[in-house]
């Protein structure tokens, strides 16, 4: 990696965020981390990420702050295309299936998840995400 991959983790549990905050930076990533979905879509005005790990129940709207964070995501000139990954403890995986593509979701775990597991497809998206921009850079 030529320069570090930025994550940011939004999610409301502090041991959870500090956890994956710490297996993450073990891989060689840049790590950020928010506890709330105004946090988060603050972050997301202010800098470019390569990555969003996302729980879709986040305050302070609860249920509807993952969808909160998508949508400004979707808004936003820095982070629109941003591929995201959501780990999450509610099951609403058929409902979030219909907003993959338009918000660029790429997976949906659920928790717990296994830090292995995490690092796995977090890699494989990142690396996917990286042939696909040198793809279009060649193109």
């Amino acid at each position: 990696m030529s320069q570090a991959k930025r994550i940011l983790i939004i999610e409301d549990d502090v041991e959870v965020r500090e956890a994956w905050e710490d297996v993450l930076q073990e891989q060689g990533y840049k790590v950020f981390q928010d506890g709330t979905t105004d946090e988060a879509i603050k972050s997301l005005r202010q800098q470019k990420f390569d990555l969003f790990l996302l729980d879709m129940s986040v305050p302070p709207a609860g249920r509807e702050g993952g969808l909160l964070f998508l949508q400004a995501k979707s808004h936003n000139r820095l982070n629109k295309n941003t591929p995201v990954i959501i780990v999450t403890g509610i099951a609403v995986r058929e409902d979030i299936k219909h907003l993959s593509q338009r918000y660029n979701i790429v997976e949906i775990l659920e928790k717990p998840v296994e830090n292995n597991a995490l690092c796995k497809v977090i890699d494989m998206v990142l690396s996917v995400n990286e042939q696909d921009s040198m793809n279009k850079k060649e193109g």
